[in-house]
């Protein structure tokens, strides 16, 4: 008697060479039609050599319910042949696809210093590299960085901006790619240097190795100073001065600190000096001893350290002191005319040299009397419609005056226009219908409001009922 069982079959894979990005999560389906009579059971080898327990316990590799391996991140190291094979007690099958697996290079295998020449500030660092022939993407550059002191640079790698090309120093050598060379790196006074490199290919940098040796530079003077110096006061009686801080490669020396020289501009005094200690500091205070509003003075910040000033003069730039009160307040304020919802004022030409610091414009406050009773009657739905439309009408016609420049809205409290100080008039709109209003004038300067003019009251004319709408 024969007993007949069906085979036991595998879909084979879609492809027979499947590319993928390194960190990109790889699953291979093996799942098996088979006689429903027969066990089956499933068996993964890669490279034709078993997938060891060990891997899968360590979480890199995963086989699901259905027998299909995930591969979670996936790295250069896993590029190979994956085989599923799927058999029974009558039979076997298996089906096989070759991983290739794109990720940047492998860490450079070997890296020493050669050379550490404090006179030509040249180090020379020594590498190797290797890598199978096969890899998808070659590497094409191996790059050098540096710290200059890790007692003062922490955990931040400079990367020297030239790297060895692999083109013209690389051999090939049974299914192995080679490369030896040489990185020189230009280094600066006062440091102690360690090192590591790196290789980068068409998919990233490698992980960084170490490079075996330090070098040590002396001292120096330092040939440069802060860049970006700028001055401007808050007060009368101060100078605030700010810079770009030098970075650590920049200091030269020990002790490294900044000099801030300053005298009154257009004159051939004597410079006072103070002195920043913190070299991370990006600014100073200079307190003067008297106020002296929105007076220029000249400044210089230049860079020193143990062994001396720098080589090269510093910049001079111009800066003034605060400017202060305004000290004047405009005259003739006076409403020229208003309607239900905007009011003209004049005042006095202002004669720019009465106004202290640098005169930017003209500002007029005003605000409504919310202390009006607002509880009238309700009027009934037609009126209301009515006066609304009109209020619209009346929006629509208006325009903001030309002359204002700036405005300032609030919800409640004072709201305010700005015009240049060259003006003498100007209109302002969005009033409460038949409501008290006041207004005054101020001049203001780059920091400050000078002394308002006393308020003035107006009342508007009435209107449509005062209602909030925004019109396109």
């Amino acid at each position: 008697m024969f007993i007949f069982a069906e085979a036991t079959r595998l879909a084979p894979f879609e492809r027979h060479l499947e590319k993928v990005l390194a960190g990109q999560q790889i699953e291979l389906p093996c799942e098996a039609e088979h006689d429903s009579n027969l066990e089956v059971s499933y068996e993964w080898l890669v490279d034709g050599k078993p997938l060891l327990e060990q891997y899968i316990q360590s979480g890199h590799y995963r086989i699901t319910d259905k027998n299909a391996l995930v591969i979670t991140n996936p790295a250069r190291y896993d590029a190979a042949n994956y085989t599923c094979v799927a058999k029974t007690s009558l039979d076997k099958v298996q089906k096989s696809i070759q991983i290739r697996v794109d990720d940047v290079p492998n860490p450079v295998h070997i890296a020493f210093l050669t050379k550490c020449d404090d006179t030509a500030q040249i180090a020379s660092i020594k590498f190797e590299y290797m890598e199978d022939i096969d890899f998808s993407a070659p590497i094409k550059e191996i790059w050098a960085q540096y710290q200059i002191d890790e007692a003062t640079d922490g955990s931040v790698w400079l990367t020297h901006p030239y790297p060895a090309l692999t083109d013209s120093i690389q051999t090939i050598d049974d299914n192995q790619r080679s490369v030896k060379g040489t990185l020189d790196v230009s280094l600066r006074p006062f440091g102690k240097y360690r090192f590591r490199v790196f290789g980068r290919n068409d998919f990233g940098d490698g992980a960084p190795t170490s490079v075996n040796g330090e070098c040590v530079t002396p001292a120096r003077v330092p040939d440069k100073n802060p860049e970006g110096v700028s001055a401007t006061g808050s007060r009368p009686e101060n100078l605030i001065v700010f810079w770009k801080p030098m970075p650590r490669e920049d200091w030269n020396g020990r002790n490294f600190h900044y000099v801030i020289r300053y005298r009154p501009a257009g004159t051939d005094g004597e410079w006072k000096e103070e002195i920043v200690d913190d070299p991370y500091r990006d600014r100073h205070t200079i307190e003067l001893t008297a106020e002296e509003p929105f007076r220029p003075y000249e400044v210089q910040v230049r860079a020193v350290n143990e062994v001396g000033t720098s080589n090269i003069s510093p910049q001079t730039v111009e800066g003034r002191t605060g400017e202060g009160d305004p000290g004047f307040t405009p005259t003739g304020f006076k409403l020229i005319s208003s309607d239900s919802t905007s009011a003209t004022f004049e005042w006095d030409p202002v004669d720019p040299q009465q106004v202290q610091g640098n005169f930017t414009g003209i500002k007029i406050s005003f605000w409504s009397d919310d202390s009006e009773d607002e509880s009238e009657e309700e009027e009934s739905s037609d009126s209301a419609s009515e006066r609304l439309k009109r209020f619209a009408k009346i929006s629509r016609t208006k325009r903001e005056d030309p002359a204002v420049i700036s405005k300032t809205d609030a919800s409640a409290g004072k709201q305010a226009v700005i015009v240049a100080p060259e003006k003498t008039r100007a209109t302002i709109f969005g009033l409460r219908p038949n409501s008290v209003n006041y207004a005054q004038v101020a001049v203001m300067n780059g920091q400050n409001d000078g002394t308002p003019s006393d308020p003035i009251s107006f009342r508007t004319r009435e209107g449509g009922k005062y209602t909030s709408v925004t019109l396109e």
